[in-house]
């Protein structure tokens, strides 16, 4: 499971307590010359990323080895800590994600966000750990800014339009992702319901994988496919299940 392709999937607000702010354990903490914190709120309402309002949410579907062809079952659980953070002199919401391949835990990763007075949400980093067998294994994929990058990232512009390109993730060395709106105002069917007022998001990361990134008003995260399905396809994964899980 790649924490990119997921990067922020979008989660839950009901739990996060703006009062309560922890900093990063080992971690530049000074503010940096290109980020101020006056410019940013841990409160993020953007309408296709409201983690300021949301449930936990469950997400499941399948993914296919291209080159062995094994299917795997994907599974993700994704909630908003209840305690924001800091990170490059700003406050941020965290997002985590917990990834299961076959039922085996995969990934977790904490993703920081904050957003612009302009509506413009911001990814101030991540840090990602990798599972084997059960066990904590050494992976690159940790990022924060004021340490490994001086700005954070556009992760979710205020405003969309088609063939609208932006780039959530850009540390050299480690991850480019690029995002192309191919369509906007679609309704999205899973297994949790019908949504609507959803965008489609075309990522391409750096590895040349590209999927189909749904996210839809007041709900964030519904849906993510593999862009190329052929014969014998890629996979992806659903929104399942919204609320009830923390």
């Amino acid at each position: 499971m790649d924490s990119r392709s997921l990067l922020a999937g979008l989660g839950v607000g009901a739990l996060m307590l703006l009062g309560a702010v922890s900093p990063l354990a080992g971690t530049a903490q000074a503010q940096t010359a290109a980020v101020d914190p006056a410019n940013y709120s841990a409160i993020i309402d953007h309408p296709l990323f409201p983690l300021s309002g949301m449930a936990p949410k469950i997400l499941a579907g399948a993914s296919r080895d291209t080159a062995t062809g094994q299917i795997s079952k994907e599974r993700v659980e994704l909630r908003v800590s209840p305690a924001t953070e800091i990170v490059a002199g700003v406050a941020v919401t965290v997002l985590e994600e917990f990834g299961y391949v076959d039922g085996q835990l995969d990934e977790h990763s904490r993703d920081y966000f904050a957003q612009a007075k302009d509506g413009t949400v911001y990814l101030f980093g991540e840090r990602v750990d990798h599972f084997q067998d059960g066990a904590l294994v050494e992976q690159p994929g940790t990022w924060l800014v004021g340490q490994d990058v001086s700005t954070p990232m556009v992760y979710l512009p205020a405003e969309l339009a088609v063939d609208q390109t932006f780039v959530p993730e850009d540390v050299p060395g480690l991850v480019k992702d690029v995002a192309t709106v191919v369509a906007l105002d679609q309704s999205v069917s899973t297994a949790a319901g019908v949504f609507t007022g959803c965008a489609i998001l075309r990522v391409a990361d750096d590895q040349g994988d590209v999927v189909d990134r749904s996210l839809c008003a007041d709900v964030g995260l519904v849906q993510e496919l593999a862009a190329v399905q052929d014969e014998a396809p890629q996979g992806g994964i659903e929104l399942v299940k919204l609320g009830g899980w923390a």
